[in-house]
């Protein structure tokens, strides 16, 4: 009967019948290459590379999700490699005495025109400055001198790559953070059209994880990215596909 055909894996060749059957009922008997839970529904691609589910979403949406899945990967976008982030080591205070880290937002892309930028405690500082300078080094922002520990900055242009630092001032002296030679801090602000496409986006519901997520990587919006790709992992506890995109962006 039906019942054996189904149940032996899918390596054998399709019987005639399955393989003229039209799309329609039968589609769960064509070989699925690869099937991923996503917020209550099914995302499948079978074997031809036909992206199954998702059909609402514009297709340019559905395009990088089928290439992504196909692959199996997630390609990481070049301009992530020409943003600079010093790193950041988590010091005992004894050895923090003369640095401190800054925490963000670095070597990323970010969605708000208005970034919020953190840094750690210096022991003893007085106050800190905070200064944002465009790619031409010129400094475009400066906060006043505050003794809180991140500072939210006016609009910048979007689309641009900006760099930051702050001064902190200890017993009159001034303490810098990145300090040569650690690199510079940047980000870059999203493009309008990127941004109008993300809104876009979370506005079908339910909300697609994989495709959002998928898009935040695109765009380098790593910290979005992680999120989402993290609700489809917990989604797909079984799937190594849904464990290796969210590697990716880790």
């Amino acid at each position: 009967g039906t019942q054996s055909t189904s149940s032996t894996p899918g390596s054998g060749s399709p019987t005639q019948a399955q393989a003229e059957a039209p799309k329609g009922p039968t589609c769960d008997q064509l070989a699925v290459a690869l099937s991923l839970e996503d917020n209550g529904r099914k995302i499948q691609l079978d074997n031809t590379g036909k992206l199954i589910g998702l059909e609402e979403l514009p297709e340019a949406s559905r395009s990088l999700v089928r290439s992504v899945l196909a692959n199996k990967t997630l390609s990481k976008p070049e301009l992530l490699d020409k943003l600079t982030a010093p790193s950041i080591t988590l010091m005992d205070p004894t050895a923090r005495e003369n640095t401190f880290g800054l925490l963000g937002p670095s070597g990323t892309v970010i969605a708000t025109d208005r970034p919020n930028l953190r840094w750690q405690a210096l022991a003893g500082a007085s106050s800190y400055t905070v200064s944002v300078f465009d790619a031409d080094f010129n400094r475009v922002t400066r906060s006043a001198p505050q003794t809180a520990t991140q500072w939210t900055s006016p609009a910048l242009r979007r689309g641009m790559i900006y760099s930051w630092e702050v001064v902190a001032v200890r017993n009159g002296q001034e303490v810098r953070s990145p300090v040569a030679p650690a690199p510079r801090a940047q980000f870059k602000i999203l493009e309008a059209d990127k941004l109008l496409e993300l809104i876009n986006l979370k506005k079908h519901r339910p909300i697609s994880h994989l495709t959002l997520g998928l898009t935040y990587a695109r765009f380098g919006l790593l910290a979005e990215a992680e999120g989402q790709l993290q609700t489809l992992a917990r989604e797909n506890p079984n799937s190594p596909v849904a464990t290796r995109l969210l590697r990716t962006v880790q």
